[in-house]
């Protein structure tokens, strides 16, 4: 089986656009004083952009691992050099932010402990509920991401051996009760953990499986008319918003009936056209340079125009929402320009460089 590049299918940028709208409108409307509680509850739920975000890593690493067949040393490498440096931006950006700078709710943000800064500097700091959210804002999202990444060659593995298809169903469920269980089993030990638990692997990884199983199995969603990819979607994604109305009981659930119903999102985008724009693809493409940035527009600047507009609640999300959305644009298309596109070419020519020896070391030996 061939495929394209991942980066040259135009209908996952679109996605990821999508992906990173939604988390902006979210943290946005924290800002934005609401008196409709009902529009509240609704902005909120674009947190789950971020399980959106999930599936798409999932779906194209396994498009990645089948084209490349890169070893795991390179998948790390080239990995870390996609994750790192933008990341790093981020740690020193909301340190100096929220020890120097004026700007409401990011001042005294954060936790730099030696412990917690060392933990976000080795991109471990998902692992641990004191460091998860401790240097970046949202920064638990690329903590959960680096932990599925270091899982993700021997997950791949073993869906590749996988003889009966049925399996491909049976895993992300297999995932989903372990995470359900555990969730159970953890707020009665740890209740004053639930956010922490939320983001924690374990519940996020019926998530991931949910995007893997689909690249082996979306020659059966062939079989559907793509009339319906759309309404599917928004029937899962509503009841995904439904059952995660009470937290506490539906931590593992709503995340995954939320993947299931983003396959038929994927699908649409791919065999409905008008679906995509070059501007949301645009969007996609600085969305990882977004995520990090957007945090200073949708918290501080937010709530700053919120105390001038003095327009009804919803004109005024949507209008703040824009601003936000466009401050944002224009900082990660720098940002992306002159690091995070820096960061993935240092690891090309890692990655060509220890092709190379490898090569030579390979012809020694011959010799």
């Amino acid at each position: 089986m061939t495929f394209k590049d991942p980066s040259k299918l135009a209908y996952i940028d679109c996605l990821r656009g999508v992906a990173i709208l939604m988390v902006i409108m979210v943290h946005t409307a924290q800002s934005v004083s609401q008196p409709n509680p009902h529009i509240l509850l609704l902005a909120g739920y674009g947190r789950i952009g971020v399980q959106l975000f999930f599936l798409l890593s999932a779906y194209t690493l396994c498009l990645s691992m089948t084209k490349r067949h890169d070893g795991i040393t390179i998948f790390y490498i080239r990995r870390y050099f996609r994750i790192a440096p933008i990341y790093y931006l981020g740690i020193l950006l909301y340190f100096l932010l929220s020890r120097y700078s004026g700007l409401p709710v990011l001042r005294g943000f954060g936790s730099y402990t030696c412990f917690t800064t060392v933990a976000n500097v080795f991109l471990l700091h998902g692992a641990s509920p004191v460091a998860v959210n401790a240097a970046v804002p949202g920064g638990w999202s690329i903590g959960t991401e680096v932990l599925f990444y270091l899982m993700f060659p021997f997950i791949f593995m073993i869906y590749s051996k996988i003889k009966h298809k049925i399996f491909y169903l049976l895993i992300p469920i297999l995932f989903f009760l372990v995470a359900y269980v555990t969730s159970r089993l953890h707020f009665r030990s740890q209740p004053e953990e639930e956010d922490y638990y939320f983001y924690y692997i374990i519940n996020q990884l019926p998530v991931f499986s949910t995007g893997i199983s689909f690249f082996f199995a979306k020659s059966w969603f062939q079989r559907i008319n793509p009339k319906l990819f759309l309404p599917i979607f928004f029937v899962l994604f509503i009841l995904s918003f439904l059952l995660s109305v009470k937290l506490t009981s539906r931590i593992a659930v709503f995340p995954f009936v939320a993947a299931i119903s983003f396959i038929f999102l994927v699908l649409a985008f791919e065999n409905i056209s008008w679906l995509n724009s070059k501007i949301l693809a645009r969007i996609g493409q600085l969305s990882y340079s977004i995520y990090i940035i957007h945090f200073i527009f949708a918290w501080s600047f937010a709530s700053y125009l919120n105390s001038v507009f003095h327009l009804s609640a919803l004109i005024s999300l949507l209008a703040i929402f824009f601003i936000v959305t466009a401050l944002s644009i224009a900082v990660a298309t720098f940002t992306q320009r002159f690091v995070e596109n820096p960061g993935i070419d240092l690891g090309k020519r890692i990655i060509r460089a220890k092709k190379l020896w490898r090569t030579d070391a390979h012809i020694e030996r011959g010799a």
